[in-house]
């Protein structure tokens, strides 16, 4: 709903997003001595989906950037157990199908808001501002 309202919060957020993983990056890097932790990993942790599994073989979610501070300390995570940048974009591949549906839900609405203003009925300005954002 807010964007609807203020669409431009879309992009303060994204490079609020942004700024704060090239933080926690540089601070991996620099505090932890983490050389192969990323970008991808930093927007990873941020977004809650970073989990360590500990030699007792419980799999802990990561929650904070304190977290893993203390798991490299006590030598639980190291270096090379970080999975690759290219394996973690791997993982946030989306099916084919769900793409091919989401494109012609897309245009099946762009369609039918052509049609209706060649046919000169009222399109609304939300409809309008919708398919403009979609193309």
């Amino acid at each position: 709903l807010t964007l609807t309202v203020v669409p431009e919060s879309a992009v303060c957020m994204s490079v609020y997003d942004y700024l704060k993983a090239r933080l926690i990056t540089a601070c991996f890097h620099d505090t932890l001595g983490l050389s192969r932790w990323t970008h991808v990993h930093s927007f990873v942790l941020d977004m809650g989906q970073f989990s360590i599994a500990l030699s007792s073989g419980v799999v802990e979610p990561i929650t904070s950037r304190k977290q893993p501070a203390d798991y490299v300390c006590n030598g639980t995570l190291r270096n090379e157990d970080l999975p690759t940048a290219s394996r973690l974009k791997e993982l946030n591949k989306t099916h084919v199908l769900v793409k091919t549906f989401t494109l012609f839900q897309v245009l099946w609405f762009v369609v039918q808001c052509l049609a209706r203003w060649l046919s000169h009925l009222p399109v609304t300005l939300l409809e309008l501002v919708t398919s403009c954002y979609a193309l």
